[in-house]
């Protein structure tokens, strides 16, 4: 599968073929309900030039905005940071992570994290894990064989990094 690049807000594709990632820089320290009606107007706008909509609704459920008119939306917030998955061909999950140091990343790896990825780039396996929660409408929770298996089950195209975060795109698995 080809890398996933994040466009840079206001950037956007002019047509949707599969996924668009757009970026948005958010003003530091906004707070979270600020970024959140941030980040639905632009996808608000970003839908409404994908589809050539005038104007695009948003439905908010418990997992998040949707959109009617046959997009899939995942977002994700990280400090100054929002990051926007649209797809047209199936659901996803996004997710973004500022680098930290993280005193108790091997403990929440340990519990979090599938055996596969808990060594290396934490920030870059957490943001994995996390995309295939919201791929998959999944809770967070600490790790046992099926979720293991759900995890595995997700597609993981690559996706671009920028500094200072890491950057995931999560698909569920085509059946068959």
């Amino acid at each position: 599968m080809m890398r996933i690049e994040a466009l840079n807000w206001p950037r956007c594709p002019e047509r949707l073929d599969g996924i668009a990632l757009i970026l948005l820089d958010l003003p530091h320290e906004t707070p979270r309900e600020k970024a959140r009606l941030m980040a639905r107007a632009v996808v608000r706008n970003a839908a409404a030039r994908l589809l050539k909509r005038e104007s695009i609704t948003l439905v908010e459920t418990p997992s998040g905005p949707r959109i009617s008119e046959g997009l899939h939306v995942s977002l994700s917030y990280a400090e100054g940071k929002a990051l926007i998955g649209l797809s047209s061909d199936r659901p996803l999950g996004v997710d973004i992570v500022k680098i930290a140091s993280i005193p108790e990343a091997d403990a929440l790896a340990g519990l979090y994290l599938p055996s596969s990825r808990k060594v290396a780039d934490f920030e870059l396996n957490w943001a994995r894990m996390e995309a295939c929660c919201k791929a998959l409408n999944l809770p967070l929770a600490e790790m046992d064989e099926a979720r293991e298996m759900a995890y595995a089950s997700c597609d993981l195209p690559e996706c671009s990094q920028i500094e200072g975060y890491r950057m995931a795109v999560a698909f569920p698995a085509r059946s068959s």
